[in-house]
């Protein structure tokens, strides 16, 4: 799962959104970062890791990424959480709580006020992501593409997501029917650990 979905699987706390947009960027046991981190903000990378384990053992998420996996056998796990989070932003009018806008912005001044919490690589990649609205760049097919073409600028093979976008368009009636599957299984899952949290 990408940002976006990492930030609605996390519900309205704001430490565990915190740790949502971390997940990536925490490695190892997350008992060696005690020191740096509150348990609260733990608890988000933890939910993080999670889901991810979570999304690849569903049924759902297993079919969207062999829809992929001809075109995409290396990097068909990243086209999808991408894939994702473009549907979670079409859809997110019966999904989310407010608009997209209010909800990606509010999550752009969480990260702006912790960004000294921020792993390095997050918080040098902040003015980009503020820039370039990552957030909610996922809307349509323009922004697929750019996104696509900015993650491959980073791979030493940037042919493995050039066009990635394109691979969507062709698969995307099953794509979306596998993501509206996977979303209240994804939601039943952080809610189990967000409720079975210890009170603060």
């Amino acid at each position: 799962m990408n940002f976006l979905a990492h930030l609605h699987l996390a519900g309205d706390d704001e430490w565990l959104r915190l740790g949502g947009l971390m997940g990536d960027y925490v490695k190892g046991p997350l008992a060696g970062h005690r020191g740096r981190w509150s348990r609260a903000v733990l608890a988000g990378v933890e939910l993080h890791r999670r889901i991810d384990a979570f999304a690849e053992t569903a049924p759902a998420f297993r079919r969207s990424r062999r829809r992929l996996a001809v075109a995409r056998p290396r990097v068909s796990g990243v086209v999808v959480d991408i894939a994702y989070d473009h549907f979670l932003c079409r859809h997110w009018p019966h999904i989310g709580s407010g608009s997209l806008e209010d909800f990606t912005a509010g999550a752009e001044v969480l990260l702006r006020r912790h960004r000294a919490q921020l792993p390095v690589r997050l918080a040098d990649a902040l003015p980009r992501l503020l820039a370039d609205n990552w957030l909610r760049s996922y809307q349509d097919q323009d922004g697929l593409a750019r996104t696509f073409a900015r993650m491959s600028g980073r791979l030493r093979d940037p042919s493995l997501l050039l066009g990635a976008a394109r691979d969507i368009e062709r698969h995307y009636a099953g794509l979306e029917a596998d993501f509206l599957a996977f979303l209240p299984a994804a939601e039943r899952v952080a809610r189990r650990f967000r409720d079975d949290l210890p009170a603060a």
